[in-house]
């Protein structure tokens, strides 16, 4: 499962543990608390995670230790520990639910882990009748470096968690303060515009409209009211738009702050627009790779030959924060 950052994701693989009938026994993996170095503790973590779980469900199981994953760490994990599990647990399937994904990369980068990680958790995959998995992250494996992740290339299913639609977005919107307050609709759409139905960001202006509208003593929210606290919803999420632009690749950042620069003076803006913008600034980059990156993150949404950020709030952000030139004094100190 992949999708941007407080989209859900995490939520889902939460409420598999609990949706799951007897057939399966979930366990929660989140690999950012996997901070220590080295093969035997990556397995050892790893089995103590499938300890808890089992623990969980009050089935009595040998704790692992540290000192049983020190020879052979994948060896002892397969071979020892999952089998023993295994018999435990007897027709049940092990799931495993490992969120954060893309750490694994940053541990093999940091020197952590080694990348032979990657093609012993596709040996899992591939022959393990009781054992199944769903990863969970921002990316699409497609995106990571390939010499890494290609051993999973061809074995996995895709589902992409996005921004809810028109309707689900009005139901979040309204439902939860039915009866207590009501919106105007040209406040919906206008909340709809700014977020574009992303479920962190749409709740986050709903609980600071619900709270301006209860300090002003209103039932009733009209698109002023959401003007008014466009700015609270900016700084209280300010961490996760910066996410997004940090999560950029260089060139992906001299398109935003190109594309926001035309949109501050044009209704829409095209290819040519961008790219006529890009050479006034000497900058060279395949401009449809990059923008067809950006589509698929959910960042920017084309229509025909018309570019726009998907979210207008981050648009509002990148005028703001990061205009064309400050994105070349970030290139500067980059290559210094």
């Amino acid at each position: 499962m992949h999708g941007q950052r407080r989209t859900g994701k995490t939520s889902i693989l939460y409420h598999l543990t609990h949706k799951l009938g007897e057939d399966y026994l979930p366990v929660f993996i989140d690999l950012q608390g996997f901070a220590d170095t080295g093969m035997d503790s990556f397995f050892y973590l790893l089995a103590l995670q499938i300890f808890f779980a089992l623990e969980d469900r009050e089935i009595e199981f040998d704790k692992p230790q540290r000192e049983d994953f020190k020879e052979s760490p994948g060896i002892s994990f397969r071979d020892e520990f999952l089998r023993r599990v295994q018999k435990k647990i007897g027709d049940r399937r092990l799931l495993l639910l490992v969120d954060e994904f893309e750490v694994l990369q940053e541990r093999v980068a940091e020197g952590k882990i080694d990348k032979s990680i990657f093609g012993f958790l596709r040996n899992l995959m591939q022959h393990s009748d009781k054992l199944g998995f769903i990863f969970c992250g921002v990316h699409q494996l497609e995106e990571l470096a390939s010499d890494y992740w290609s051993v999973f290339f061809n074995i996995a299913l895709y589902k992409k968690v996005g921004f809810f639609n028109s309707d689900e977005t009005r139901k979040l919107i309204c439902e939860p303060v039915k009866g207590n307050l009501e919106y105007d609709d040209l406040a919906i759409e206008k909340i709809e515009r700014l977020t574009c139905g992303h479920p962190y960001f749409t709740q986050l202006f709903c609980f600071q409209l619900v709270n301006f509208c209860n300090e002003k003593k209103k039932n009733y929210a009209t698109i002023q009211d959401v003007n008014e606290v466009v700015e609270k919803v900016m700084d209280m999420g300010v961490i996760n738009i910066q996410y997004i632009w940090l999560q950029s690749s260089m060139e992906e950042k001299e398109v935003l702050a190109t594309l926001s620069s035309l949109l501050r003076n044009k209704v829409i803006a095209t290819y040519e627009d961008i790219e006529d913008l890009l050479h006034k600034y000497d900058l060279s980059l395949n401009l449809a790779e990059v923008t067809n990156k950006l589509i698929l993150r959910d960042i920017v949404e084309k229509d025909n030959n018309r570019y726009n950020f998907k979210m207008e709030l981050l648009n509002s952000w990148v005028e703001k924060n990061k205009g064309i030139q400050d994105v070349l004094r970030e290139e500067e100190v980059y290559a210094q």
